[in-house]
């Protein structure tokens, strides 16, 4: 049995601290944009 749940949370810090920093987004698109570019520096590290 694999347990992901940590990996997951991991993430999802990684995700909330990229946003924490960043409050205000003029479009939908812009917080899509911001959120993928968060996610390709996650899958980086």
């Amino acid at each position: 049995m694999i347990y992901t749940t940590n990996t997951f949370e991991g993430f999802n810090r990684q995700l909330r601290k990229f946003t924490k920093i960043r409050t205000v987004f003029l479009t939908d698109d812009s917080l899509q944009q911001s959120l993928y570019l968060a996610t390709d520096e996650v899958k980086k590290r």
